[in-house]
């Protein structure tokens, strides 16, 4: 099966993790007032000059879905980024739920 993404802005905040994320592969949940619970997500596309409290629009795969129902991270949702207690962003969905193959 195919993973699931959606397209997002985020940012992140500075000093709440170590360095700035570049490149793909951030690991965080995503955490809505939509979702009953908290969602992994893989973050793909931050660029390597990436700054912290900027936004940047990237892709959140769903780790986790179909396992846990996405269906309420909708266009326009906001959200949090957390690892752990930490809120280390936060972002909006600007896209639907889609799915594609992974690219090498």
């Amino acid at each position: 099966m195919d993973p699931f993404f959606v397209r997002a802005r985020i940012k992140f905040f500075r000093g709440r993790i170590p360095s700035m994320p570049i490149g793909d592969g951030y690991a965080p949940y995503l955490r809505s007032v939509a979702m009953p619970e908290d969602v992994p997500v893989r973050v793909l596309g931050l660029p390597k000059n990436g700054t912290f409290d900027a936004s940047h629009d990237v892709e959140l795969e769903l780790t986790a879905h179909p396992e846990i129902d996405c269906s309420a991270l909708e266009h326009s949702e906001p959200f949090e980024l957390v690892m752990g207690v930490k809120v280390v962003g936060q972002g909006v969905v600007s896209s639907d739920i889609f799915s594609r193959p992974l690219t090498a």
